[in-house]
């Protein structure tokens, strides 16, 4: 009985295929080329053919060991099936009838009995051959289901036949033969014990061997990372450094610039004191004619705080440039304080 996706079409055998891809569809395939809807959603589910058994009477061993075990394949091509298994979802089981498949009558009768000791054998899957399932089975892998049943075979054959005696030549032989194998597995055993036993201390002096690399490797990275920061700290002084020339050298422009704004309008005006003042204090009164002064000193003043915060970094350089900026500054403001005085000692002789 075929499957309902195994099917045959007479146009088969005029269709050509390209020979350089050695490629032939399944039987299945034209079965889905031809009712897609019975493939995606069939009417009677089954197993797969290759999974089939077929039960086929043999000359020798005509009846089967389990004959109460067949596999029911409902399908709407060979009529409607039992309405016992006619569901719509029905799947292949196996069914425990004694009348489905009974031997053949010989003219004998002969009992259960004998006919089950005559039937200890395996049927073999003669049918494959003749009707291949939709999924082609190899040869080798045919014979290579059957010889374990054809070796059963010649063994249940060679146990039937009547023992004989066995010589005692042959007994004293056999012995001797079985000590001989005794020693060699003993031999083999011992090997196998040292071969293992020199793979396993290889295999720690590998490990060993491994770790000490590995250790070796990760202290000389860890090296390697440490003279790296060593040398960025350098490398970082000298950026540090740098900058802090560049903002001295800002700071320098910025004393340029406040000097040639202020500078003329402050010695070209004359200052106003305070009636209170005294030679040491001389007090300044905040008009309009002491703006140009005053400015300019407050000016002169904050520079001096802002060049007096940069860190030297332990840099000559630095140091070096910072101290004579510093004493460009304070000759500014000494400058101020001397047009200062001047100016005072005028007011005292002008009143005098």
């Amino acid at each position: 009985m075929y499957s309902p996706l195994f099917g045959l079409n007479p146009m088969d055998a005029f269709r050509h295929y390209p020979v350089q891809r050695r490629i032939r569809q399944q039987p299945v395939w034209y079965y889905q080329q031809r009712q897609p809807e019975e493939y995606y959603a069939p009417q009677y589910r089954v197993i797969h053919p290759c999974a089939y058994e077929y039960h086929l009477p043999h000359p020798q061993y005509y009846r089967p060991k389990r004959t109460e075990q067949y596999y029911v394949l409902p399908s709407r091509r060979f009529g409607e099936p039992d309405p016992e298994f006619s569901g719509p979802y029905s799947h292949p089981v196996f069914i425990e009838s004694q009348g489905m498949h009974q031997p053949y009558d010989f003219g004998v009768s002969r009992s259960d009995d004998e006919l089950s000791s005559e039937s200890e054998q395996e049927d073999l899957d003669f049918m494959d051959s003749a009707f291949p399932s939709a999924v082609h089975t190899p040869r080798r892998t045919l014979q290579a289901r059957q010889q374990p049943r054809i070796d059963q075979r010649s063994n249940d054959y060679i146990l039937s036949q009547p023992s004989h005696r066995t010589p005692s030549r042959t007994v004293a032989r056999h012995m001797h033969q079985t000590q001989d194998n005794s020693q060699l597995i003993a031999i083999l055993k011992q090997r196998v014990t040292i071969t293992e036993f020199q793979r396993k201390r290889a295999a720690r002096l590998i490990q060993r061997q491994w770790r000490l690399h590995r250790q070796k490797r990760r202290e000389e990275a860890a090296r390697t990372i440490v003279q790296f920061i060593r040398s960025q700290l350098n490398i970082r002084k000298a950026q540090l450094i740098l900058q802090r020339l560049r903002q001295l050298r800002n700071y320098e422009n910025e004393v340029n610039l406040t000097y040639t704004y202020h500078a003329f309008n402050v010695f070209n005006n004359p200052l106003k004191f305070d009636a209170e003042s005294t030679p040491e204090s001389m007090k300044l009164l905040p008009v309009k004619e002491n703006r140009s002064y005053l400015g300019y000193e407050d000016a002169l003043l904050k520079l001096l705080i802002r060049i007096d915060e940069i860190d030297s970094m332990d840099s000559e350089i630095v140091r070096c440039t910072r101290k004579s900026l510093v004493n460009k500054a304070q000759s500014l403001l000494d400058q101020l304080d001397e047009f200062k005085k001047t100016q005072y000692d005028q007011l005292m002789t002008n009143q005098c």
